[in-house]
């Protein structure tokens, strides 16, 4: 009999072990995930907030009227005005990130600008 209660009291030590380290690794999943709860949050409203800061904003694209009454051309010229400033923003992040040397970057600019060479 005493070498029935050795072997349960045995085994109840093992099962204890086992639950500390699932108490253990719970404690860590938890912590990891209210981690990445938290980051989660914090880029949601980083987004939402970029979303509203875009909506916010009008594009240049206005109809301003010529002396001789034409309006739709002028709003075509904005347009084509507000896609060139687009390119050379692009362009010029590029070159900031060193995707294109100054060469290249003088090259793409001139080519937007309608400076062909």
């Amino acid at each position: 009999q005493k070498e029935q209660i050795a072997g349960l009291e045995s085994r109840v030590e093992q099962f204890r072990g086992q639950n500390l380290k699932l108490d253990q690794s719970n404690r860590i999943l938890i912590i990891f995930n209210s981690i990445v709860g938290v980051l989660l949050l914090i880029t949601l409203i980083w987004f939402l907030r970029n979303i509203g800061r875009k909506k916010g904003k009008k594009p240049l694209t206005g109809t301003t009227p010529k002396p001789n009454g034409t309006g739709a051309s002028s709003e075509v010229g904005f347009e084509k005005l507000d896609q060139k400033l687009v390119q050379l923003e692009r362009l010029s992040k590029l070159k900031e990130h060193g995707a294109l040397t100054n060469e290249e970057f003088q090259q793409h600019k001139q080519q937007v600008l309608g400076n062909s060479k």
